[in-house]
């Protein structure tokens, strides 16, 4: 099998892999025993969660015909249940056409903690290197 090119590299984080695999093909160790390379990466965890407004606007709505609070909380990104709460809503299911409810602020969302796989796995620093060893008996 033919060797990679032996060209100069410029060192820094992201042609280390690439710079210890040509340099083993480049030669290796010259002994001729195989050389493996670990790329064994530590699992990472990433969370998120979005800062808190520091400054409310009062939103105001003016209930049409046909609204509900469902369609409204949802329209909103709120609950059936804050929209109660911030306007005093004493009877839930009989809101009228032209009234005003005050908006709270939507719901905070934390989002959701991501676990990226450990891609673990063994490379061979010479390519020639892949013969599998024989199985005499």
């Amino acid at each position: 099998m033919p060797r990679l090119p032996c060209l100069p590299l410029r060192w820094g984080t992201t042609t280390v892999l690439a710079g210890a695999l040509l340099v083993s093909s480049c030669g290796g160790d010259g002994g001729g025993a195989p050389t493996t390379v670990p790329t064994t990466l530590p699992p990472t965890t990433t969370s998120t969660t979005l800062p808190p407004t520091t400054t409310t606007t009062v939103v105001e709505y003016v209930i049409q015909r046909g609204d509900t609070l469902d369609r409204i909380a949802r329209r909103f990104r709120v609950t059936r249940q804050q929209l109660i709460d911030a306007n005093g809503i004493e009877d839930p299911d009989r809101i009228q056409a032209g009234d005003t409810l005050v908006i709270p602020p939507p719901t905070t969302t934390t989002l959701p903690t991501t676990t990226l796989p450990n891609l673990a796995t063994t490379v061979p620093a010479n390519p020639a290197d892949t013969t599998p060893p024989s199985t005499s008996g």
